[in-house]
């Protein structure tokens, strides 16, 4: 079934109006689409626990999705709805399942899902202008702002105090922050990064991170021209060392570098470390330094007040990436970037061409600036659609109560994990992430169990009953289940350490006899006393 142009069964809402265009839908098309999407969606829904996680896409319909051909002529909206029912619903990452713990991806909360939609009916670009959508985006970063106690002014927004913008990523987020940590540090040295770019008559900015930090903290400094980050150690709990840091900030001084910004972490992706925010927010003061925290994975965890106190100093950042889009479970793109003062933003990112230009209460002028004078996109989503949402829907205390949840979660499955003597936490949970590994008694040669739990994990993941992935801490390969998805249960993770242990013996039978053997001594005995500790 198609449409064309010249017979066009899509006509524009407006009585007598243009026939021809190939995108018009009559109202009443809209609304059965509409309610067909939400049918499917909701099926979804209602069924998810009775789908696999994850299953991998089959070969024919990969080389279909692959060859497919550009339409010629319009297809219907029922032949749309039909293909993605068949050939993409079917087929998921598998974050929107309870029982998916792999990456930091979470779920989209259905009130979120919905207000995506909301947030395309209009279709407004935050970049400038005197409209609704724009003043809600100023409402819902303050909003942030107070959920995780980061400074609101009482004239905010302004250059001169708090500041935020929406983007799509962390990564663009810390981007962001580090961006205007080079120019901040460039014009207190008396030049404009900017205007001049990142020239060699001057000191090399230096940037300090560890290897527990996001990998966009390393493009971002790389995009920015201040080159690959220092990479400072961490200690016994995956978290930055103080000590190392201030020798590597004193041995760069001594060079003749300019030490600008300390990239810390609110919540490691590896095993959600947060590093020690106070200590850092005092060391930078002392040194002269911006502190710019990644909060993207663990920001939030502030709201659960037995973690408060870990999080003392991240008020104190210069700069702070959030991503309502994980634990706050905001669709896919929703990130924030909150800075102290806004000016350092809008000195590296504006730039107003003469199209662009308005005049603040006039014409199409708003009274606030657009936030492309902050950004270095000039087309702006209405991200704050799905994050507002989810916001009044949950309220703080909705959010901080899943958050504790989460947190909870993550205990009981450690107290579960100590109770194996083939399963061994490797990390401590400071949040809602778990690193643990399986260990048979029969081997305990460390190449063995990278190489066996590599394998368990893969076997996990096609079989599609649960579905966690593995990360290197240090030389050991770990299994790390993340708990962010809003209707994960206990019994979802009891299903976790059945599925693993399952694996872990089918894993053992496939390959203990091709691999060769060391002797490493170790316990059982030994290795659940070890969980418990780690429980305790």
């Amino acid at each position: 079934m198609t449409n064309s142009i010249h017979n066009s069964p899509f006509p524009v809402w407006e009585e007598g109006a243009d026939l021809s265009s190939p995108l018009a839908m009559t109202p009443e098309e809209f609304q059965r689409l509409g309610y067909a999407l939400i049918d499917a969606a909701t099926l979804a829904l209602r069924d998810l626990r009775a789908r696999p996680v994850y299953q991998r896409v089959p070969e024919d319909t990969r080389e279909a999705l692959l060859s497919q051909p550009l339409p010629i002529e319009g297809q219907s909206s029922e032949d749309l709805l039909a293909f993605y029912k068949k050939t993409i619903f079917p087929y998921p990452f598998g974050n929107d399942h309870p029982r998916f713990f792999a990456w930091v991806n979470s779920s989209a909360a259905p009130i979120g899902m919905l207000w995506k939609l909301a947030a395309t009916i209009t279709s407004p670009s935050m970049a400038n202008g005197d409209h609704a959508a724009l003043y809600e985006t100023y409402a819902v970063i303050r909003w942030l702002m107070e959920l995780v106690g980061f400074p609101v002014d009482a004239d905010y927004p302004s250059d001169e105090g708090s500041m935020g913008i929406l983007v799509e990523g962390g990564s663009l987020a810390s981007f962001h922050g580090l961006a205007a940590a080079r120019q901040w540090a460039a014009i207190n040295d008396g030049w404009d990064a900017r205007k001049e770019g990142m020239q060699h008559d001057h000191r090399r900015l230096i940037i300090y991170a560890t290897e527990e930090g996001h990998s966009c903290l390393i493009k971002s400094a790389e995009a920015l021209g201040f080159g690959a980050p220092r990479i400072i150690a961490t200690d016994s709990q995956f978290k930055m060392d103080l000590k190392a840091l201030k020798a590597a900030i004193d041995a760069d001084r001594q060079q003749g570098l300019r030490p600008c910004c300390v990239a810390a972490t609110a919540g490691t992706v590896a095993t959600g470390a947060i590093d020690p925010l106070e200590a850092l927010a005092n060391l930078c003061e002392q040194e002269g330094l911006w502190l710019h925290v990644d909060g993207a994975m663990g920001g939030f965890g502030v709201l659960d007040e037995r973690k408060a106190h870990l999080y003392i100093g991240m008020n104190r950042a210069h700069s702070l990436a959030l991503d309502p889009h994980k634990w706050l479970n905001v669709p896919i793109d929703c990130s924030a970037l909150l800075v102290r003062k806004g000016k350092w933003l809008r000195q590296s990112f504006s730039k107003i061409p003469s199209y662009l230009w308005l005049e603040a209460g006039k014409g199409f002028g708003g009274v606030l600036p657009g936030f492309a004078e902050y950004n270095i996109k000039q087309t702006q989503q209405f991200l704050a659609a799905p994050l507002g949402a989810v916001l009044r829907y949950a309220g703080r205390d909705g959010l901080a109560h899943m958050i504790a949840h989460h947190n909870t979660l993550a205990q009981y499955l450690v107290e579960r994990i100590a109770e194996y003597a083939d399963l061994e936490c490797m990390a401590p949970a400071e949040l809602c992430i778990v690193c643990f590994r399986y260990v048979p008694s029969e081997r305990r040669d460390q190449e063995f169990l990278n190489m066996l739990n590599k394998r368990l994990t893969e076997m996990v993941q096609e079989r599609g009953k649960v579905f966690l992935h593995h990360v290197m801490l240090k030389e050991h390969l770990v299994l790390r289940a993340c708990i962010m998805h809003y209707a994960t249960s206990q019994a979802d993770l009891d299903a976790l350490i059945d599925e693993v242990r399952t694996v872990g013996a089918l894993c053992m039978q496939e390959h203990l006899a091709n691999f060769p053997s060391t002797n490493i001594e170790y316990l059982p005995s030994q290795r659940v006393q070890h969980n418990k500790e780690l429980a305790d």
